[in-house]
């Protein structure tokens, strides 16, 4: 197995919209914003930013995160949402992509 991380991009935008509507249903959210706002809030202004990962050149999952301000430690990180395509799930890249995303790459900017 050959994985493979990296920031979202436009051509992400589908897989990611998807997943965001499977999470909203096992969850019990109906009035997500997220699909009228992917477009400005993540490809535009980014204000959320998204690391795709990838098994074998096919997406596989992704964390959905931010940037926040914490009064007593300054500036933050929010994670807002993690997913992996069950066909990939148990095999360990959720642990893996978390990893990664917490390795300070995502942490840097």
């Amino acid at each position: 197995m050959n994985i493979n991380f990296r920031d979202a991009e436009l051509n992400d935008k589908e897989f990611i919209l998807n997943a965001n509507k499977e999470i909203n249903i096992l969850s019990g959210l109906n009035d997500s914003t997220f699909d009228s706002n992917i477009d400005k809030d993540l490809f535009k202004e980014k204000i959320c930013k998204a690391i795709i990962a990838e098994v074998d050149n096919n997406v596989a999952g992704f964390v959905l995160y931010s940037y926040i301000y914490w009064a007593n430690c300054g500036k933050g990180i929010y994670l807002s949402q993690a997913y992996v395509k069950s066909e990939y799930r148990k095999q360990g890249i959720l642990k893996m992509l978390l990893k990664h995303y917490l390795s300070g790459k995502a942490l840097i900017q």
